[in-house]
């Protein structure tokens, strides 16, 4: 936790051995442990769930967001999902980010973005 009680996000290049903190405005909420199932980087992004829970299940919120490697400039809330559990697939060159969401098992399936 940083300085006036907020998480920080941090990206660590690999080649460089450089650490770079990620500016989120809106973070979700914070002090969970990430599963795998919630981030995933690909060649040219990385895509990561942000969650917004709620004491009635049926209002619980995930977010997908997009990080283009390059640059680091985040793509915040590119797709919304509601009471469903959500799970990062994959993430292609292009940026589009491939995910699995089960609401519940007569109602699931596997979503591509644009």
């Amino acid at each position: 936790m940083a300085g006036g009680g907020r998480y920080k996000t941090l990206f660590l290049d690999f080649k460089s051995g450089e650490v770079k903190e990620i500016k989120l405005d809106d973070p979700g909420e914070t002090g969970n442990i990430i599963f795998p199932e919630a981030y995933y980087v690909g060649q040219n992004h990385a895509a990561f769930l942000t969650f917004e829970s709620d004491n009635d299940y049926a209002n619980n919120m995930s977010y997908l967001n997009r990080i283009d490697l390059e640059t680091l400039t985040v793509e915040a809330k590119i797709v919304s999902v509601k009471a469903a559990q959500t799970y990062i697939l994959g993430v292609l060159a292009d940026g589009r980010i491939l995910f699995f969401y089960s609401l519940n098992p007569s109602e699931e399936g596997i979503c591509i973005t644009e």
